[in-house]
């Protein structure tokens, strides 16, 4: 079993520039590193079927990596398409890290990207399309990998429907719901895991819980990617989060070895 992800981490927050083949008027790529509400789509492409390239250019600072995709609000599915995460030291980036993957749905997923070396110039490629791309959220950067797997108080399946009920105006009779979205409440509770201060808080792909999961999900109130086992099915186990709390008690002596996420979860309706 694969260990917990929380994917916040965005390459489009440090890039010096990005920009996509194309864009619709009032939709632009800017609009994907934007992590408020907004339209239902935040980017289209008015490429058609055509290939779409989202380049991102990190200038002074080319040597961050990225481990880790996640797309949400998509049409990916629905169009055919496949994803493919390229980096390089020129543009357009041409190295292949994340293989062509196609997408079958239009859930959210998250992709683990191998063997990446640190860049300047990263490209995400949508290919073999039927239509053009559609997309609410692009997240591409550094994934915080939990060091040991969830345990038993971790409900992964657990979720709730939200949605309006319709009825008749004349006799109350049901008419029918109007689906939301999918809901869900979850706490990722460690207790004394047997891991050192250092070991269970310092960074993984140079990105740490208290150095950065903290200020983004907490001080921001930004949500965030979670994935319990990405060696599952990604689709039906990636959720964009928001935090109710976080708290991380002393268990040996002033050793923190606790961890306590609670949160609040959702996705598009299936």
């Amino acid at each position: 079993m694969a260990n917990p992800y929380l994917l916040f981490d965005n390459l489009l927050d440090r890039a010096s520039t990005y920009s996509a083949t194309s864009e619709v008027s009032g939709f632009p790529v800017a609009n994907l590193a934007d992590w408020r509400q907004g339209t239902g789509y935040r980017w289209k492409s008015d490429g058609g079927a055509a290939d779409q390239n989202i380049d991102i250019d990190l200038g002074a600072d080319p040597d961050n990596v990225a481990d880790a995709i996640a797309i949400g609000g998509h049409n990916l599915g629905t169009v055919g398409a496949t994803v493919e995460v390229l980096e390089g030291g020129s543009s357009p980036a041409t190295t292949s890290r994340l293989g062509a993957t196609a997408i079958t749905t239009d859930l959210p997923l998250l992709l683990l990207v191998p063997n990446t070396v640190g860049s300047r110039y990263w490209r995400v490629q949508f290919a073999s399309m039927s239509a053009a791309p559609q997309i609410g959220i692009l997240t591409l950067g550094r994934a915080l990998e939990i060091p040991t797997g969830v345990r038993a108080s971790l409900d992964p399946y657990g979720r709730a429907a939200a949605v309006e009920e319709s009825r008749s105006n004349s006799n109350g009779s049901p008419i029918g719901v109007n689906v939301l979205h999918t809901d869900k409440s979850f706490s990722l509770s460690y207790g004394d895991i047997g891991l050192t201060d250092s070991e269970f808080y310092q960074p993984s792909s140079g990105v740490g819980f208290d150095a950065d999961f903290m200020p983004h999900a907490i001080d921001a109130a930004k949500p965030y990617w979670f994935a319990w086992n990405i060696t599952k099915e990604p689709t039906d186990h990636v959720w964009l989060c928001t935090t109710r709390s976080v708290r991380m008690p002393f268990i040996a002596h002033n050793t923190r070895r606790a961890l306590h996420l609670d949160a609040n979860a959702w996705r598009e309706a299936t």
